[in-house]
């Protein structure tokens, strides 16, 4: 399960409790994936955006890509990222779900991207849910993840070391390709967090995080 209540999130995006709105929703396509398509390593085909939120970076990459799916379990995160799309005449598909049972899309996708999904689940969660994205992609599919570093400053999920990621990548059935060191962009909801990061609410901030890419190894039996 997520370290969170499961209506947290939800919560979050309607801008209850003191974090005001999410701090991960800049409003932007995360820099570290702008990146990733601008070098050309984020391969066309059939997409899928785990943890989709309101949907920035699933509508940046509706310009590049064939199709894309974009799945979150927050119900106000779809709804307004369904809005966003509308208003700029996107086909994009979001879909409220349980990203650790994704199975009405088995074998769609031919790529993954995971924007700060992978961090906020415990162990037995962050299995389960890689599993599912080994269930939905297709043969040699591509799976790049984004998360908080072990070396992130502590002010909500825990980030995840190097290790730890390839080891849990590994036993879910997929190959990691390499791990660079990148960033995640949050803003600083309030002044508790600020005065962790040394930053005044309302600022942009860069914390340390991975950009994981790995390819989908074949299901066991074939």
């Amino acid at each position: 399960m997520s370290a969170f209540p499961p209506d947290w999130f939800d919560a979050v995006y309607r801008g209850e409790g003191p974090l005001g709105l999410p701090p991960w929703d800049v409003g932007t396509p995360q820099p570290a994936f702008v990146r990733l398509y601008e070098r050309g390593e984020l391969r066309s085909g059939r997409v899928l955006d785990a943890g989709c939120g309101t949907g920035d970076l699933a509508l940046y990459l509706a310009g590049h890509v064939v199709e894309v799916v974009g799945c979150d379990l927050s119900p106000t995160a779809v709804e307004q990222a369904r809005r966003k799309a509308a208003s700029r005449a996107l086909p994009v598909r979001f879909e409220v779900a349980d990203l650790t049972a994704l199975t009405r899309f088995a074998g769609w996708f031919d790529a993954v991207v995971d924007c700060g999904a992978l961090h906020v689940l415990d162990a037995p969660a962050r299995h389960r849910y890689l599993r599912s994205l080994h269930e939905v992609s297709l043969r040699d599919a591509t799976l790049h993840v984004l998360a908080l570093s072990a070396d992130a400053p502590r002010f909500g999920p825990e980030g995840l070391s190097r290790e730890a990621l390839a080891t849990e990548l590994t036993a879910a059935g997929w190959r990691v390709r390499h791990t660079d060191k990148e960033t995640l962009l949050e803003r600083v909801p309030n002044e508790a967090v600020g005065r962790v990061l040394g930053a005044t609410p309302g600022d942009l901030v860069e914390v340390p995080a991975w950009l994981v890419t790995a390819t989908r190894e074949p299901a066991a039996g074939g």
